[in-house]
């Protein structure tokens, strides 16, 4: 059988059809040229796992279009793959500017999930994998400079090694 795509991304969910399904997951094996509609394996070859929120998944599935055979996770209205011009102008367009957010692409949206996730300590192998980084040292790479704080809790988790409390 042929692997369910995300819109962009080519996936299969194992998601179940309710908000609160026991594995929320979707499973990327490739990607979708937004230019030509061509699509391809992922960079590294090797097929992803990302786990979702239970609210993700029940977002996804209430954003589906009426006519939905199962074939995509998240297509267009007719049932297809987004095309990038399709997509940054519908549902995406419409979406930035009512939050005023014109310049936010979903590159951008890539990067700031891998910020927050980072700046809420999530490990860098996590963060790396939800990516589709070949290894971490391609998100330390691009990513190291939205931990800057990390030098200074070292040094005090340290200290508490070293000099721990003193119980009476």
């Amino acid at each position: 059988g042929s692997t369910p795509d995300c819109g962009r991304r080519k996936c299969s969910p194992s998601a179940g059809t309710t908000s609160t399904p026991a594995k929320s997951e979707i499973k990327v094996s490739g990607a979708q040229d937004g230019v030509t509609n061509e699509r391809k394996d992922t960079k590294t070859g090797k097929v992803r796992t990302i786990e979702l929120a239970p609210s993700t998944v029940a977002a996804m599935l209430a954003a589906r279009p009426p006519l939905w055979t199962g074939k995509l996770v998240m297509p267009d209205s007719r049932g297809g793959a987004w095309w990038q011009s399709n997509f940054l102008r519908s549902p995406f367009g419409p979406i930035r500017k009512k939050a005023d957010l014109e310049w936010v692409t979903p590159y951008t949206m890539r990067h700031t999930m891998a910020t927050l996730l980072l700046r809420a300590h999530v490990p860098l192998k996590v963060v790396s994998e939800r990516l589709g980084h070949a290894d971490v040292m391609t998100t330390l790479k691009h990513y190291a400079h939205v931990m800057p704080g990390d030098q200074q809790r070292a040094a005090a988790v340290m200290e508490g090694f070293l000099n721990p409390p003193v119980k009476p």
